[in-house]
């Protein structure tokens, strides 16, 4: 499915949109500005398919009781990558000026400032999810050891957006976007696999141990190609630049 909308967007963009947008000077949109607009819109359907694959599979092989419960488990999780949204509605724009102005040394101090910053506020989060994140399951009436431990394993997995920093973002901003979605896609492959092979034996454990590894893995690719391609070092690790 995430393909076949894949495709369309494809069809969209280059045979109907590239034709009619005119810039300020009159001339076509040139293709290299089409093509990132098609990543961007293929990165933000992506994400979706991304972060609420096991929710969907769960659903999918009839497993209702698991699906509501690990959708509480989602809604909680989210408490901790708050601090990484709130950091972006201001990185971006100041991202997009020093790759503009080809500030690399400046870009690379806010990428490792920001990521420190919000790796700091998410564990204050997680702190916080630790200490309530119990007394949440038992409103709904499904707290128990197991599913506290699994709700800590699902919320500590948003910690990896700022161990690697702002990795997506510095790709978008830096005209290196194809490289984000290439991570993505190759990691919506292997998590569907994952999802197909072990969600209708394991159920919620499946779900929640598939989209801790997945947020990993794809921390991790993302910021191998940051580094790959910008040379940008590990923010969480002190160095004289």
């Amino acid at each position: 499915l995430f393909f076949i909308v894949l495709f369309g967007l494809y069809i969209v963009m280059y045979q109907t949109i590239r034709k009619k947008i005119v810039l300020a000077d009159s001339s076509p949109a040139k293709e290299k500005w089409v093509s990132q607009c098609f990543f961007f819109m293929c990165i933000m359907l992506g994400y979706t398919f991304f972060s609420k694959m096991e929710l969907l599979f769960l659903g999918y092989y009839a497993k209702n009781e698991d699906a509501a419960r690990y959708q509480l488990l989602l809604r909680i999780a989210d408490l901790v990558i708050l601090p990484d949204f709130l950091f972006n509605y201001y990185l971006p724009q100041k991202f997009s000026h020093y790759f503009a102005e080809k500030n690399y040394a400046d870009s690379h101090q806010l990428f490792r400032n920001a990521a420190r910053a919000v790796f700091l506020l998410q564990v204050i989060c997680l702190m916080g999810v630790a200490a309530i994140g119990y007394f949440y399951l038992q409103s709904f009436k499904i707290a128990s050891p197991s599913m506290y431990v699994l709700l800590l394993i699902l919320c500590s997995s948003q910690l990896f957006y700022s161990l690697f920093g702002s990795t997506n973002l510095v790709l978008m901003t830096s005209g290196n976007e194809k490289y984000s979605f290439m991570a993505l896609g190759m990691v919506l492959i292997v998590e569907a696999i994952a999802n197909i092979l072990f969600i209708p034996t394991y159920g919620l454990s499946a779900a929640v141990y598939i989209s801790w590894g997945s947020v990993l893995v794809y921390t991790t690719i993302l910021y191998i190609f940051v580094h790959k391609r910008l040379k940008f070092s590990s923010p969480l690790i002190s160095s004289r630049n």
